[in-house]
């Protein structure tokens, strides 16, 4: 997915994580595009906890939406996170 994103050097960036205003932390990740992070993950079992903790980063950095494709054993799913879809 890096290769068709435009290549490692361009798709992997450290992302802002803030909290309450300030920065506090430098988060390497890969974008599909300015405000759009993906990840492809292969979790078996876990994976919503995964969607969990990728909402509440999401919901940390001035990324719009996050891409998460998870490849198991049985199935095969494509989640799109939209920043604060987590927020009650």
């Amino acid at each position: 997915m890096t290769h068709v994103f435009g290549g490692e050097a361009v798709v992997e960036q450290d992302v802002e994580v803030i909290w309450n205003g300030r920065t506090i932390a430098q988060q390497p990740l890969r974008l599909a595009g300015p405000d759009v992070a993906f990840h492809l993950t292969a979790l078996d079992t876990a994976a919503k906890d995964f969607e969990s903790q990728a909402q509440r980063l999401l919901d940390h950095t001035r990324l719009e939406a996050y891409l998460w494709a998870n490849v198991s054993r049985q199935k095969v799913t494509f989640t799109l996170l939209r920043k604060g879809s987590g927020q009650k």
